[in-house]
């Protein structure tokens, strides 16, 4: 059933274009839907129709790339291109519950959104923001399997604490509702194997289909060039060299504490907004900050 989802939803997607007015809202497994339905979220699910929706003329930014195409590194990248640049996944789907089904402005809050579940959400963000810009990663080989069993030192460490569970799978596990919501809407599935990852990377890229070819940048990580700064930066700003020699690579993003992966990108502007606390406050750095997200007329 997981897998089927999963083909289904690169299949659904394939079938339709930018011109389509009524759109096929996200294929998820049976383990996903009471997911969903608890954190209200059932509507990403259901048929809409694009001119149904409020507008923006804001031209974000979305990073349309799943994980591990190299997205902590472009949104890093795009934040030194001078765009208020957002790599958190929490933080997302804290947008999209902020959202509705007929109106997805609270993504306007800022410019550019990279993590999951942004590729899931282009077919809906396309309607809402028709100036959008993509900026889709991938590689040549896709390799994403949740059901492998974590390190042995992880392992090792979960135990310590008294968990003994051995993956990143347990839906009796409270603390990771949050990833399981992320992993349904991105994947269809909240525990993706391999081949549940496999379609969901297809259905990425057929996603592409819903904007004009002149609002899409694909950068693939595994080609000589698909990841050099010249070809973002002038995508996004019109100049070969606004990040520096056009012909280097975009530098992989490190950490606040000096490791590689999570891009030191914040998310938190707006002249005109809406403070709100989620349920059960920040997570970590979020903790004593305020959330924002602009409010503004229905085409702002």
């Amino acid at each position: 059933g997981v897998v089927a989802a999963a083909a289904l939803a690169a299949a659904g997607v394939a079938g339709q274009n930018a011109s389509q007015n009524t759109r096929l809202g996200i294929a998820v497994s049976p383990e996903c839907k009471p997911i969903l339905a608890k954190a209200n979220l059932t509507w990403l699910t259901k048929k809409f129709k694009c001119s149904d929706g409020k507008r923006s003329t804001k031209p974000i930014v979305v990073g349309t790339g799943l994980g591990d195409t190299g997205t902590h590194s472009v949104a890093a990248a795009v934040e030194a291109l001078g765009f208020q640049s957002c790599h958190r996944w929490k933080i997302n789907l804290e947008l999209l519950r902020l959202s509705r089904p007929d109106d997805l402005r609270p993504f306007a809050s800022a410019d550019a959104y990279f993590d999951s579940p942004m590729a899931a959400l282009l077919p809906r963000l396309a309607c809402a923001f028709p100036n959008l810009r993509a900026v889709h990663t991938t590689r040549a080989v896709y390799v994403r399997d949740y059901t492998h069993a974590r390190r042995p030192e992880r392992i090792a460490q979960l135990a310590a604490q008294g968990d003994q569970h051995a993956t990143k799978c347990d839906l009796a596990r409270p603390y990771l509702q949050q990833n399981f919501i992320a992993r349904c809407i991105e994947y269809g599935s909240p525990c993706p194997t391999q081949a549940v990852a496999s379609a969901a990377f297809e259905a990425s890229h057929a996603r592409l289909a819903f904007l004009p070819a002149a609002q899409v940048l694909v950068m693939n990580l595994s080609a000589p060039h698909g990841f050099d700064r010249g070809r973002l930066a002038t995508f996004l700003r019109g100049n070969a060299s606004a990040l520096g020699n056009p012909d280097e690579f975009i530098p992989r993003a490190t950490k606040r504490n000096g490791g590689a992966g999570q891009a030191d990108t914040d998310c938190y502007w707006s002249s005109t907004y809406l403070e709100v606390k989620p349920p059960g406050g920040y997570h970590h750095h979020h903790k004593q900050r305020k959330f924002k997200y602009g409010l503004s007329s229905n085409t702002s």
